[in-house]
């Protein structure tokens, strides 16, 4: 076989394999459409729960926000709902089973479900 037609037949795998490969890519992408979902975010006033907020909310989520501190719960869920997220902050000490007894009761009241947990927060 002459090289050129083996150089060609390589190059037409490789771009065969890359093909499949974005295909195999853009299903998955497909698949983790978080668009509409509701995510609830324990830790979720600073740090990663923060950044994690953000790319959720940039993909369409509905926020659930669980953190201790009221002041910057609040502050996160003003930063998020100016840049365009549906967001919703419910204090938390996920420490205090009473307190999360509650957070759940509230989440039951006003969410239909809860389609992914972020277990941020640190205790």
């Amino acid at each position: 076989m002459k090289s050129s037609l083996k150089q060609q037949l390589v190059w037409a795998s490789a771009g065969l394999g890359l093909a499949l490969a974005g295909r195999s890519l853009y299903r998955r992408m497909n698949r983790l459409n978080l668009s509409g979902r509701t995510v609830l975010i324990t830790g979720g006033s600073r740090g990663l729960g923060l950044v994690l907020a953000r790319q959720f909310a940039a993909q369409g989520a509905k926020l659930i926000l669980c953190g201790r501190n009221k002041d910057k719960l609040l502050r996160a869920g003003k930063e998020l709902f100016e840049n365009g997220a549906n967001v919703s902050c419910i204090t938390c000490d996920v420490t205090q089973p009473d307190q999360v007894k509650e957070m759940v009761s509230q989440i039951e009241r006003h969410f239909n479900s809860i389609d992914v947990v972020v277990n941020n927060a640190g205790i």
